[in-house]
């Protein structure tokens, strides 16, 4: 019975023989005993994962183990030798000791995206949350990175993708890669070119959470002492009050004279009268004003209790434009209109003639007047002046 290859080849390494037959490797036009002696020496001899021939296939191991006379086949390439053995299992760049003169700026580029699109197949968040220097060691372009792009890893994305990435959008940036110009910057750029928020929407979603996010933590950090208001306000200087974010910090609303103050100061801003505020003012303009926490937290989320506190007497709940809710009780509705009658000594045959609905509408108790005595002056003057209602239904009827 004829000797196999990998006899021979294991009585070399016993010491039984000291190489392989004359013309072994010249008969062998196809390669198959070439493979078969390298898959040996990988799978029974080494016992080798992949991971282990990444790290530790290369010419001086391949001596050691009495294959060079296999590997100058190759034209005393490691890399071809294994390639010829498991044909598209590994890439060059893979090895950690790669073939001499296979690194060039072009190549390199080539390799990280391949490995990016193909190999790893990232999406933009991906590659953006795990790029940095460890990322190319790992996938072995850490020298190429090195010597083409002065250790950058930014330098050697965008040169892969001109213009595609900003350096602040990866997660992992250089160390002292922040100044406070640099933060600027990046926050102008993430507010009108990346998302164009409107200033409505700004208002609406910066918080510190959002520039977590997008990586903008450590600038927020470093200069602005974790203060979000102060970031925005030294990029956008007084274009935007602390109050109209919606998250503001716990701490702002620290008392109730600062929420009266404030409240004020943007009725006097935007120069409101007594009917403006009767027509206008609301939860929704609490909420459009940004005052929604003060108003919960000192006033019991009532627009009317505040409206009161800052502006003593001088508004009635029923005339603003949506009384609370419940406001309007019978019992609380007969008082105030009662009251409010007598205020102007009016008589109802007076009343009647001038129009009960006119007046109703005139002093802001439609409300009631439609939910109780569904708009029919006779029901309610019945009901809240009797007598006075008799002596003058009599009249009319003589």
């Amino acid at each position: 019975m004829a000797i196999t290859i990998e006899a021979i080849y294991q009585e070399i390494l016993d010491g039984r023989r000291k190489s392989f037959p004359p013309s072994t490797w010249s008969r062998d036009v196809d390669g198959q005993l070439k493979q078969r002696v390298t898959k040996y020496l990988i799978e029974e001899i080494l016992k080798w994962n992949d991971e282990d021939i990444k790290e530790k296939w290369n010419q001086h191991l391949i001596q050691k183990f009495k294959l060079t006379s296999v590997m100058q086949s190759y034209r005393s390439s490691p890399y071809e030798m294994l390639n010829a053995a498991y044909p598209n299992r590994f890439e060059a760049w893979e090895l950690k000791h790669t073939p001499r003169r296979f690194w060039t700026k072009e190549k390199s580029l080539e390799i990280l995206k391949k490995i990016i699109e193909e190999k790893e197949r990232l999406t933009e968040f991906q590659l953006l949350e795990n790029y940095d220097l460890n990322w190319l060691i790992k996938n072995k372009l850490g020298w190429a990175c090195s010597k083409y792009f002065h250790d950058s890893p930014y330098q050697m994305l965008n040169a892969a993708y001109p213009n595609r990435f900003k350096e602040w959008e990866l997660k992992n940036v250089p160390k002292n890669f922040w100044t406070k110009e640099k933060s600027f910057m990046a926050l102008r750029w993430w507010i009108e070119e990346k998302e164009k928020l409107t200033p409505t929407c700004l208002l609406n979603v910066y918080s510190r959470e959002w520039l977590r996010e997008r990586n903008l933590s450590t600038p927020l950090l470093k200069y602005w002492d974790s203060n979000i208001y102060q970031m925005l306000n030294e990029t956008y200087p007084n274009r935007i009050r602390e109050w109209e974010l919606k998250r503001v910090p716990k701490e702002f609303w620290n008392n109730k004279e600062k929420g009266i103050k404030i409240f004020k100061q943007i009725i006097k801003e935007k120069g409101m009268s007594q009917e403006d505020i009767k027509k206008h003012y609301s939860l929704k303009w609490i909420v459009n004003n940004g005052l929604r926490t003060p108003l919960m937290r000192f006033w019991s989320d009532s627009p009317y209790k505040l409206l009161n506190e800052a502006y003593p007497n001088q508004f009635k709940e029923w005339e603003l434009k949506v009384a609370p809710n419940k406001f309007w009780e019978k019992g609380k509705a007969i008082k105030i209109i009662k009251d409010e009658i007598d205020k102007t000594e009016v008589s109802i045959s007076q009343l009647l003639k001038m129009g009960v609905r006119k007046w109703m509408k005139q002093n802001k108790l439609t409300t009631p007047f439609n939910k109780y005595w569904k708009c029919s002056p006779s029901k309610m003057l019945k009901e809240i002046y009797p007598k006075e209602f008799e002596v003058e239904s009599r009249k009319n009827r003589y």
